[in-house]
């Protein structure tokens, strides 16, 4: 029988989505995060006289700097939301894949062969 130790062993495709899955719902939540500090940080920006900023830096005011902080949570929200649709686009696609009945029985065989190789080197190193 050949040696299967070196060949790749495929991931099963629903495995992949399901990882697929978890990025998109991870993008969705860094999404709604970024909203909610957008939010907040408009409600600073509604009280520039309760702020004051550091002078570490180039001088800015409270106001310039919640005006960036906004214009760069929008730009995030922005990316996200793209990101966010790029990955339910590939979802589209990752849901429809599934291995052959020839692709599983050979990915099963070389998972046994490399338990089989894993224990033999194991057994041998007890020996020793």
């Amino acid at each position: 029988m050949p040696d299967n130790t070196h060949e790749p062993i495929l991931p099963i495709p629903s495995d992949l989505d399901q990882q697929t899955y978890r990025v998109q719902d991870a993008i969705e939540e860094a999404r709604r995060q970024v909203i909610e500090l957008h939010c907040r940080y408009t409600d600073l920006a509604q009280a520039p006289d309760a702020l004051r900023t550091d002078t570490i830096g180039a001088d800015t005011t409270p106001t310039e700097a919640t005006n960036g902080a906004l214009m760069w949570l929008e730009s995030t929200n922005r990316a996200l939301f793209a990101a966010q649709d790029g990955i339910g686009r590939a979802r589209n696609h990752t849901s429809r894949l599934s291995l052959t009945e020839q692709a599983c029985d050979e990915r099963d065989q070389r998972i046994a062969d490399r338990e089989a190789a894993f224990n033999r080197r194991r057994d041998i190193r007890r020996v020793r």
